[in-house]
């Protein structure tokens, strides 16, 4: 039995569309991150160490959004708990690239803040990944097909008469019995 859990890519995706949606996932919270940045800073005056927590913030939202649609395919309706481990991973990503953007900042002034944060970026984008593909969205499509499978097993089996000993998603289907 090989374990699905600690495979790279999620099972049922091609390799290629899940990388080319994590990416295209994460083009769009840079393209919000980066737009309230300049708007903040460039725009509006506001230093950009204090600006970039708020982008930071409605980047993440967008992220979310995008990563549990198409990166990761997660069929079941969004949760407290998903949401959780999302932003959990989140906030340790933007830590690592806002303390990596401040630090920057800080040892080259000259640096314009755009650059410092794409220089940022790239380790948090890493970890990242990491993160939401064993921690936020644990199965992602597979935890959601196997749970669909049991269910469906199961109301075959009620219509049946049919008893399944031990069924759980991600494992074998149990011992099968007959009618009682």
């Amino acid at each position: 039995m090989t374990r699905r859990g600690g495979q790279i890519f999620p099972e049922g995706q091609h390799p290629v569309r899940h990388g080319l949606s994590f990416v295209a996932s994460g083009a769009v919270a840079f393209a919000v991150d980066a737009t309230v940045l300049e708007l903040l800073s460039a725009g509006l005056g506001v230093h950009p160490i204090l600006a970039r927590p708020a982008a930071i913030s409605l980047a993440m939202i967008a992220g979310w959004l995008m990563h549990r649609t198409y990166s990761f395919a997660v069929s079941t309706p969004p949760s407290v708990g998903e949401f959780v481990r999302y932003a959990s991973v989140a906030w340790t990503a933007a830590a690592i690239n806002y303390s990596l953007f401040v630090l920057i900042v800080l040892l080259a002034p000259r640096v314009a803040p755009l650059l410092a944060m794409i220089a940022s970026s790239l380790p948090s984008m890493i970890f990242s990944y990491f993160g939401l593909r064993f921690a936020a969205f644990r199965g992602g499509a597979f935890v959601t097909r196997e749970c669909d499978r049991a269910v469906k097993l199961s109301n075959s089996q009620i219509a049946t008469g049919e008893r399944v000993v031990g069924a759980l998603p991600g494992g074998a289907a149990g011992d099968r019995q007959g009618p009682p």
